[in-house]
């Protein structure tokens, strides 16, 4: 017990930083420096200000300098990564495949923040993510890196069909490279698990906004989030659902 409290806590502190490259990333800024200020009145924090998860309840989600109104983000960001950090190390221990999957998880929670708010999906991001994850890939016991591929052909058939029959750029190419970054990291098999999650969960989302006027239609989605969040899911589910698939008349009947 103690040690999963002691990775939640690097966990924690793992999400801050994320913080800080949701942030900045966008922005072109450095990850590095300066140190970490208000994104309101720019006012360096303090040691004690900055402290993951405890720091935003102390300071009651608001600036201590200007009183201005944090985002819950920085702190949803800190807890969750260090939830995951904590849940990946009961399945996998310190192993090889522990730091793959915690290294993807970092970048989906990345890309996930960045295209929510931007609609943007960084090549900065997907690039290096691609290339570690495909030098990863050999380390794992299965063959990840041909999902990419798969990942990559998929995405570019949907963007070359959608554009033709919308007349209309259909979309970006930074989806395209995030499809090949989360097929190198789950494979094909969970990746298209991965992506009929991201479609559903853009119908289930999108859906009602349409109805109810909220959202037009040409208004601009970002995919790159329900794809980050399929790829989540795919990675924790998707094992079930495939062994389900495979396995399910055994379940009834007796071969």
């Amino acid at each position: 017990m103690e040690i999963l409290i002691i990775i939640f806590i690097y966990g924690a502190f793992l999400g801050s930083f994320l913080n800080v490259c949701i942030y900045r990333l966008p922005q072109n800024q450095s990850i590095v420096f300066p140190n970490s200020y208000c994104p309101s009145c720019k006012t360096p924090l303090k040691i004690w200000q900055n402290i993951p998860l405890l720091s935003y309840l102390i300071l009651r989600g608001r600036c201590f300098f200007c009183s201005v109104k944090i985002s819950p983000r920085y702190f949803l960001v800190e807890l969750i990564t260090g939830i995951l950090c904590a849940y990946f190390f009961i399945i996998f221990h310190f192993s090889f495949a522990y730091f793959y999957y915690i290294f993807f998880i970092a970048l989906l929670i990345i890309i996930f923040y960045i295209d929510l708010e931007h609609q943007l999906i960084l090549d900065l991001i997907s690039y290096p993510g691609i290339i570690l994850g495909f030098l990863g890939s050999f380390f794992m016991p299965e063959e990840f890196s041909l999902g990419g591929i798969f990942g990559g052909i998929f995405f570019y058939l949907i963007r070359v069909i959608g554009t033709f029959l919308a007349k209309e750029e259909a979309m970006g190419l930074g989806d395209v490279k995030f499809a090949i970054l989360i097929g190198i990291f789950l494979g094909w098999q969970k990746s298209l698990v991965a992506f009929i999650f991201s479609f559903f969960l853009l119908i289930l989302v999108s859906l009602p906004l349409l109805i109810l006027k909220i959202k037009k239609g040409k208004d601009p989605i970002p995919f790159g989030t329900f794809m980050a969040l399929g790829a989540f899911l795919a990675l924790l589910f998707s094992s079930k659902l495939i062994w389900f698939y495979l396995y399910w008349p055994t379940l009834f009947f007796k071969i």
